[in-house]
């Protein structure tokens, strides 16, 4: 019977887990873990046994309708799966012997947005009590079955554990006459699960520590789930009988904030200014300062706007699109800024990019002329690459607006077919420009290229 309960359980495929966050930089071996722990304190605490109380259930039903819905509002979708350690010492012939017995819990739930938080935690707590009532079915075996019924591996059958317990909390716990003292460990442990949070009660005081997988979250993640976790907390108990779906999780500070974003001051762009134009006003300003610096070797402006002027376009149009084979180099950047004072339209494509991916970019938007400044030999079938070259004529400055587009950026092509997009010369100017603001970039700062210069964030760099 049990069997039959936890295959019913999950006889649909399972949910997958994907969280609205971050992702981490470090990438640590063996799932390195961290941990975080604050206190819910004595008002947040008593609200949550009062309102445990007044409903009969425990504390940790409601625990886990709390860490669902932050779980949902973190956009990790309507069906979860949470686990839960149980104590396993049913069978009579283990109830004098010493060790430490135990069995994990697979408990399944829906969500349903328009529930209340009073019918959350009745489903949860069904959802705990048929859990419990059937536990005696050893989590391996199902984990095995499960394994071969979804064809899943035994470390996706699950994302987080939530486990409750009644402990003292601090370094010293005090137990009749036994004193333990927790001992300080600087070494490194291993994530058994990818978010798990332990809740703990002493007296009426309620504690959570959240154990999580350094490789999949930051640390200031965590800091800010839980700040989340503790409001969303006092929502749902002050407004019980509301759709949970329209219980706020973020703070009046935080919607503020939120309300702000892109109210700042307002920088006009003339409409007949281009990159170009602007290009042009900084290398008359600043001609000996350094503009690039490739492989060690220093660019100055002066020099970086006569190799602009100089290289060779007689054979490019104002308006014709320039798909360029690049690389991060200061070539590149001249033949941008090159196409740019010509008129023309840049077009940037990763040399590293597969030729069919390649070839498909360049019928795509119908290019005639195709340059390569990746200092790699390129044969492409039926079509003519040119390398640049400079000559000692100097190009004419192309009449062009600010509404021009100044470069055309194809979509990774993940959910189809990739997709060309045209940016003008006001958009890409009022971006880099709001990010010279917003990154408090000086003429002292250095910015690093970083990106693929088939990605449009490289053209801001």
């Amino acid at each position: 019977a049990a069997r039959d309960y936890w295959l019913r359980q999950f006889e649909n495929p399972l949910p997958v887990m994907a969280l609205t966050a971050p992702v981490s930089g470090a990438r640590e071996q063996n799932n390195t873990a961290g941990s975080y722990s604050i206190a819910l304190g004595k008002t947040l605490s008593g609200k949550i046994l009062v309102f445990s109380k007044e409903r009969k259930i425990t504390a940790f039903p409601l625990l886990l309708s709390v860490v669902d819905m932050l779980l949902y509002r973190y956009g990790a979708g309507n069906d979860r799966v949470i686990a839960m350690p149980v104590d396993n010492r049913l069978h009579e012939a283990f109830m004098q012997q010493v060790g430490f017995f135990l069995n994990t819990l697979l408990l399944r739930n829906e969500l349903n947005p328009k529930a209340s938080f009073y019918e959350l935690t009745t489903q949860w707590s069904r959802r705990l009590a048929e859990g419990l009532q059937h536990q005696q079915y050893p989590y391996e075996l199902l984990a095995k079955e499960l394994t071969t019924l979804h064809g899943i591996s035994g470390d996706n059958l699950f994302h987080v554990l939530v486990n409750f317990q009644e402990r003292q909390q601090g370094n010293i716990i005090e137990t009749n006459d036994l004193k333990l003292e927790k001992l300080s460990y600087e070494g490194d442990t291993q994530a058994k699960v990818g978010l798990a949070f332990n809740f703990s009660q002493y007296k009426d005081e309620l504690g959570l520590t959240v154990d999580y997988d350094r490789n999949i979250y930051t640390e200031s993640f965590i800091r800010q789930l839980l700040k989340h976790c503790l409001f969303l907390t006092r929502q749902l108990l002050d407004q019980p009988g509301s759709a949970v779906a329209t219980i706020p999780m973020l703070s009046p500070d935080e919607v503020a904030q939120w309300d702000n974003c892109g109210r700042g001051p307002v920088v006009p762009i003339d409409s007949t200014e281009t990159i170009i134009s602007r290009f042009r006003q900084v290398a008359g300003q600043y001609p000996e300062r350094t503009a690039i610096v490739d492989e060690g070797k220093a660019v100055s402006y002066r020099t970086l706007l006569q190799r602009v002027l100089s290289m060779g376009m007689n054979e490019i149009q104002p308006g014709q699109i320039v798909p360029v084979l690049a690389a991060r180099n200061e070539l590149t950047v001249t033949a941008m800024l090159a196409l740019m004072n010509r008129g023309a339209v840049y077009l940037p494509i990763d040399a590293k990019l597969p030729e069919e991916r390649v070839l498909s970019i360049i019928r795509e938007c119908g290019a005639e002329i195709v340059l390569n400044t990746s200092g790699q030999l390129h044969g492409l079938k039926d079509i003519t690459i040119h390398t640049p070259v400079f000559t000692n004529q100097e190009n004419p400055y192309a009449d062009i607006s600010g509404a021009a587009p100044a470069y055309t950026i194809f979509t990774s092509g993940s959910t189809g077919k990739p997709k060309g997009l045209s940016i003008s010369h006001t958009g890409l100017l009022n971006t880099i420009t709001a990010q010279i603001a917003g990154f408090g970039v000086t003429r002292q700062d250095h910015c690093l290229w970083f990106s693929s210069p088939g990605f449009d964030a490289s053209l801001s760099e």
